[in-house]
């Protein structure tokens, strides 16, 4: 496990509320975390997604199942949305108990706009993770 994942899980929050987040939630194995989550996490659970109409999408969804997850834009390969997210977490709970990197990239060429260069593979060891921003 990442040193700096296991960093954000033990920092806890301020929050009485604990709060998970999964990224790249609105559909496929991230959309089943969320799902599992809801059921067994016993504070918030946050759906992320690139684009709000799917996520908000998703967690309807999740709502006609009868489960509560709350939605936030993110797009892992926008250091500003990243920040974004970081900022809200900050500002209503103090931290992150849980996160899920769940959420990919797939683009063209060796560069992405964050102006990382990846040869073939992301390199966990550049600062191209949510965690590394939190």
């Amino acid at each position: 496990v990442d040193s700096a994942l296991l960093a954000i899980v033990s920092m806890g929050t301020m929050s009485n509320v604990p709060v998970a987040v999964v990224t790249g939630s609105n559909k496929g194995i991230g959309l089943a975390i969320v799902r599992a989550l809801c059921k067994q996490f016993p504070g918030d659970v946050y759906l992320t997604s690139r684009d709000p109409q799917r996520g908000q999408a998703a967690v309807a969804q999740l709502q006609q199942e009868g489960l509560r997850a709350l939605f936030h834009q993110l797009d892992i390969d926008d250091l500003q949305s990243i920040r974004a997210l970081r900022d809200f977490l900050k500002d209503k709970y103090g931290g992150l108990n849980v996160l899920v990197n769940n959420a990919g990239i797939a683009f063209k060429g060796g560069r992405c706009s964050a102006g990382l260069v990846l040869e073939g593979h992301v390199d966990s060891r550049r600062d191209f993770s949510l965690e590394n921003v939190l």
